[in-house]
């Protein structure tokens, strides 16, 4: 059942929280998964609210744009209000997009984000979908990034998103994936911090998942609005494409 346009504008409201000491120290070389990571429990909050009825296992996200206004610190209450502010028809089904606004106690915007997600239409019997063509990107600087057994586990840590699939074996192989996967934000951080740490905002397109253990290529060169990036894994499939990077701090 497609979404209605009606929908546009639904909202929620997460629940106040206070930014402690450990959630600082979590952050570690990840800080800007950690900003992002105070907008997830409201995010799924407006998915799983009955007036959206979206089936969770036909949910994927595939893009994240991110302003850090205001690097978070301990002790600071926070709460973000996510809203759904678009809908469109894609080739697999239709995605949307959620506001996610992230405010401290005063009123002033700390995070402010956005999270494309595709709904995946039914099942196709007549064949796979062919791969959307990826253009090669102009000549840039790489970074080559060795991506731990653990790190996963850091950067799950560092969003505060305990899904299962970035630390147990067994449960990413029920769900069909090849491996441990790495969160697709976490690897969008982790390329803004090698690239250009003091950059406050970020966004990408999630293409595949990378794998624990991968090794990452981050390709990047400069554009008018800042840094353009990619990330690719050890056998040149991309992982993350469309990144910028921009607002230095």
């Amino acid at each position: 059942m497609p979404l209605l346009p009606s929908l546009v504008g639904t909202r929620v409201t997460g629940q106040r929280r206070t930014v402690t000491a450990d959630d600082v120290a979590a952050a570690g070389d990840f800080p800007l998964a950690s900003a992002v990571g105070l907008a997830l429990p409201a995010l799924g909050a407006l998915l799983v609210d009955p007036r959206v009825g979206l089936s969770m296992m036909r949910l994927a996200e595939v893009a994240h744009r991110v302003d850090v206004r205001v690097a978070p610190r301990a002790g600071d209450v926070l709460q973000t209000t996510a809203t759904l502010s678009a809908i469109a028809t894609d080739a697999l089904g239709e995605t949307f997009d959620v506001h996610l606004e992230t405010c401290a106690a005063d009123g002033a915007v700390v995070v402010d984000a956005t999270a494309t997600i595709l709904l995946r239409g039914p099942r196709r019997r007549d064949g796979v979908v062919a791969d959307a063509v990826v253009a090669a990107p102009p000549s840039g600087t790489a970074i080559v990034v060795e991506v731990g057994a653990d790190q996963g586990q850091a950067m799950a840590a560092a969003l505060g998103d305990h899904n299962p699939i970035y630390v147990d074996d067994d449960a990413a192989a029920q769900a069909g994936l090849p491996g441990r996967v790495l969160p697709n934000l976490g690897v969008l951080a982790l390329a803004a911090n090698r690239v250009d740490s003091g950059r406050r905002q970020a966004r990408a397109r999630f293409v595949r998942p990378a794998l624990a253990g991968d090794t990452l290529r981050i390709t990047h060169w400069p554009v008018d609005d800042g840094i353009a990036f990619r990330v690719e894994n050890q056998e040149g499939v991309v992982v993350l494409d469309d990144g910028r990077l921009g607002g230095a701090a």
